[in-house]
């Protein structure tokens, strides 16, 4: 086995990154809509996820990431939790919610760390920190975005004093969960609505592309699932305390 062999080959049994993605309203999205107009979502999202992969291997390491879609669901999967992946797993899953929000496509979820069976060959996944994320982002995280399980918190603070995604994309703040509000570090896929150099302009372009995203999604709901929007505004400005709608 030559050594690009080796470094591309999956270890099946690895500690690893995942993060779990939920698009939200797709139950009731289905029932509303006909069947292609579903098929051209998921096709959104379908293209989305290997337009995003591929560009992460790119920066960082080629087959560094698995990203795979089941129902409404995506998952993706890092090969180990160096700092490499978790740099391409926070790029590929702040990628994907901003695309899906520009695609008025909201989606939740969490992310965690832990030892996982991902036997790409067999299609046999799981283990705790599969686990973790999926009931996290199930039963807690209560606005658009996502939320870190407990088991990433060591990687993120050992991991931010060299890497500028790590620094730039999580924050400890406080979140909106159905228990409460409670203080979790979480991903910045806001920064992902606008690229560019960090300036006033881009600073305004994202504040735009986030107002046109939230108009967008309030005028398709009323009630309890506003609360999610609401909650989401509020996540925005705990990242950009100086935005102005």
């Amino acid at each position: 086995m030559t050594k690009e062999t080796e470094k591309k080959r999956w270890t099946p049994n690895k500690r690893r990154f995942v993060c779990f993605l939920d698009i939200m309203g797709f139950k009731d999205y289905i029932a509303r809509n006909k069947h292609q107009d579903i098929y051209k979502m998921m096709s959104t999202i379908s293209d989305s996820k290997q337009f995003y992969n591929e560009t992460a291997e790119a920066l960082f390491d080629k087959n560094i990431l698995f990203v795979t879609t089941f129902s409404d669901s995506v998952i993706i999967f890092s090969k180990d939790n160096s700092q490499d992946s978790l740099n391409a797993i926070t790029y590929v899953s702040a990628s994907i919610l901003a695309d899906g929000a520009k695609n008025k496509i909201p989606m939740k979820g969490a992310m965690a760390e832990g030892l996982l069976t991902v036997d790409k060959a067999k299609s046999i996944f799981f283990g705790q920190p599969l686990i973790d994320a999926y009931l996290l982002q199930e039963n807690e995280v209560f606005y658009y975005g996502v939320v870190c399980h407990n088991s990433m918190e060591t990687f993120i603070e050992d991991f931010k004093s060299e890497s500028l995604w790590v620094q730039t994309l999580y924050e400890e703040i406080k979140t909106p969960l159905k228990s409460g509000v409670i203080r979790h570090f979480n991903l910045n896929w806001f920064n992902f609505l606008s690229y560019g150099p960090d300036d006033p302009k881009r600073m305004k372009s994202m504040t735009e592309n986030f107002n046109k995203i939230i108009k967008d999604f309030k005028s398709k709901v009323s009630g309890k699932p506003r609360k999610y929007i609401d909650n989401t505004e509020a996540v925005f400005q705990s990242f950009y305390p100086s935005a102005t709608k």
